[in-house]
């Protein structure tokens, strides 16, 4: 027993539970605080599971990071051998901030960028925000031909909650309007979707956007409609949207809005047009198909936003707008 007993007094001080002697204890250090140093940039070290960057330790500066993928965006197959200069490990860092936004510009970006998306699928989980700009062929066989053949990135962004289209024909073909009332199926997790200084007939903007069907934010900006004479096909369908944002200059837009229905859970709404010269009677037309939107199906508006101009010569529709305006709601001008 007393060797038993050596062998458990016999060790270090330090290891010594100071239970029963507070004279023992050892108050902690008080931390040093130097009011003039500066503080130090934050780092990344996330782990909420409703965060892209989840579960990725980046150990860098927020700042630094920033600055580099918004290089890496741009052209992000150089921008991988620049971030691999700053960081070896930059699998790790950066796919976060450089695959969670990305822009195509070309046709053959979209296929080298499938190509990479094929060979590792957990960057496609990465994918949060989505931009074709300039990317579909003008000429209109060519358009056909690579509609046909859908998006290179078709049903690959699982996780894709922002699409935007821009600067594109969006059809001439009727045969073309198939896929179009399709393409929203091959993104189907998409929320908010964008289709700025597009070109194309009533129809084919309609078609586009109906197929998309958890829709909750739509933004139409300076898009031109063609051949206004078309025959409406069946209403689009926006029940889940709840922000609508249009800005065009083209006055015709209006007739697309008269096409839309179930837009009673819309609770963010701008909406901003030109009116045209007094001539330009069909101005007044669209502000009326503006205007009505307002009360359709008991909408229930939360920020309400009306924006327009209009030569000083068109006193007249200025007084009836304004007359409009104060009987169905408050509006921003």
């Amino acid at each position: 027993m007393q060797g038993h007993s050596r062998r458990l007094t016999d060790r270090p001080r330090s290891l010594e539970p100071n239970i029963g002697h507070p004279e023992r204890r050892t108050p902690p250090p008080t931390p040093t605080v130097n009011p003039q140093a500066e503080p130090s940039l934050p780092t990344t070290h996330l782990a909420d599971r409703h965060n892209p960057y989840s579960g990725v330790n980046l150990g860098l500066p927020l700042e630094l990071l920033s600055m580099i993928a918004s290089y890496m965006r741009n052209d992000y197959t150089q921008g991988k051998l620049a971030f691999s200069l700053v960081c070896r490990h930059w699998r790790d860092i950066a796919r976060p901030f450089v695959f969670a936004s990305l822009t195509i510009k070309s046709v053959a970006q979209e296929i080298e960028l499938s190509e990479l998306l094929v060979a590792h699928p957990d960057l496609a989980y990465r994918v949060l925000s989505l931009t074709y700009n300039r990317v579909f062929p003008k000429d209109p066989d060519a358009l056909e031909a690579w509609l046909g053949d859908r998006p290179k990135l078709y049903g690959l962004l699982p996780n894709l909650v922002d699409l935007t289209f821009g600067n594109f024909q969006i059809s001439t073909k009727a045969s073309q309007a198939s896929f179009l009332q399709e393409i929203g199926r091959g993104f189907s997790s998409v929320k908010e979707l964008a289709v700025f200084a597009c070109h194309g007939r009533p129809n084919d903007f309609m078609a586009l956007i109906s197929s998309f069907g958890n829709l909750e934010t739509l933004s139409l900006s300076s898009n031109t409609l063609l051949d206004m004479d078309q025959e409406p096909d069946t209403p689009c369908d926006l029940s889940r949207l709840t922000t609508l944002d249009i800005d065009s200059p083209d006055y015709r837009i209006g007739s697309v809005l008269s096409r839309f229905k179930s837009l009673r859970s819309v609770r963010n709404l701008q909406l901003r047009w030109d009116v045209l010269q007094e001539e330009e009677r069909d101005s007044w037309d669209t502000t009326e198909d503006y205007l009505d939107i307002l009360s359709k199906e008991n909408m229930t508006i939360d920020s309400l936003t009306l924006q327009f101009e209009y030569s000083s010569q068109f006193s007249n529709t200025d007084m009836q707008v304004a007359g409009e305006i104060s009987s169905r709601g408050t509006a921003t001008m």
